[in-house]
């Protein structure tokens, strides 16, 4: 391929992306607009509204944050680069990310994982670039027998599959195996940006009608989700996750609401996991659903 050719990819990346950002950075007042015509009401009637609806939950946050939009790669050649290094494992690749069986037993304190496993992680032989990662209490407390960890991006850390690290535990509670998902040249798009509060993103997570009735809150946490992929560059933004569980079932479901303009965001996969102490192999078995593995993809 010659320099011309690279150089006008390189052109039509970025005008997508910033084209992209422009015109949601845009969308974000009418999505407020919009939000007030409907509920015509303020935060303490709805909030109100939500209890009586028989949704619970601790009270949220009215404090915004500040955040901006990331651009990284995926960093699946740096994994494979980074093998040579790990010792008394066998590794396998996948499109996204790499699985790790360890030959090695390590067992874990089933009340604090965290504790032996930030000891592990910080070892080349054990991880590559372990320490980019942090332990994520709200993830492994709603994942089926795993220990999940988050990297560390600017400003925050990737809630989503793209930036993982999980452990599954077994049994006797030790570690059967990790899979690893890992982003690189992470970098912030535009300058700081406000974010909504706790409040405001369960508020129009409810407007959407996302916040079914009869359903329990289990927590909200500010980390970022991918937003878009254009070729080999994505974008992350500041998402609200918020975990929510029925009353009348054992499933729970993990929302988002992008952090900058109060849109819930979907996707067309997810991923299902069974809660802790259940089996897999149960055809009643309760699961949690997180929608976010992928969104907007534009290029090839």
């Amino acid at each position: 391929m010659d320099f011309r050719r690279i150089q006008w990819i390189f052109i039509i990346v970025f005008v997508a992306i910033n084209t992209f950002l422009f015109i949601n950075w845009q969308q974000s007042d009418s999505t407020v607009t919009e939000s007030s015509q409907r509920s015509g009401n303020n935060a303490t009637t709805i909030i109100r509204e939500m209890k009586n609806d028989g949704i619970t939950f601790t009270s949220p946050s009215t404090k915004e944050s500040e955040g901006y939009y990331v651009s990284a790669k995926s960093g699946l050649p740096r994994l494979r680069a980074g093998v040579e290094n790990l010792t008394y494992q066998d590794l396998r690749f996948n499109a996204t990310e790499m699985v790790s069986y360890l030959h090695q037993t390590l067992t874990v304190n089933p009340k604090k994982p965290q504790t032996q496993l930030n000891r592990f992680i910080k070892s080349g032989s054990n991880v590559v670039a372990g320490t980019e990662y942090v332990y994520s209490a709200e993830l492994s407390e709603v994942s089926a027998n795993e220990v999940v960890y988050v990297q560390k991006v600017p400003s925050g850390t990737i809630m989503a599959p793209s930036g993982q690290l999980r452990f599954r535990i077994g049994t006797k509670n030790q570690v059967l195996s990790y899979t690893q998902s890992y982003v690189v040249q992470a970098e912030p798009l535009r300058e700081k940006t406000t974010t909504i509060s706790q409040q405001k993103a369960l508020i129009w997570l409810y407007q959407y009608n996302e916040l079914p009735n009869s359903t329990k809150v289990l927590w909200s946490k500010l980390a970022y989700s991918r937003l878009l992929r254009v070729s080999d560059n994505n974008v992350y933004v500041p998402t609200w996750f918020i975990a929510l569980k029925s009353k009348n079932t054992d499933n729970i479901v993990i929302k988002r609401v992008n952090a900058f303009t109060g849109a819930v965001l979907k996707s067309t996969d997810s991923t299902t996991q069974v809660p802790k102490n259940s089996t897999s192999d149960s055809s009643s078995t309760p699961t949690v659903t997180e929608d976010n593995t992928d969104d907007t993809t534009t290029g090839n």
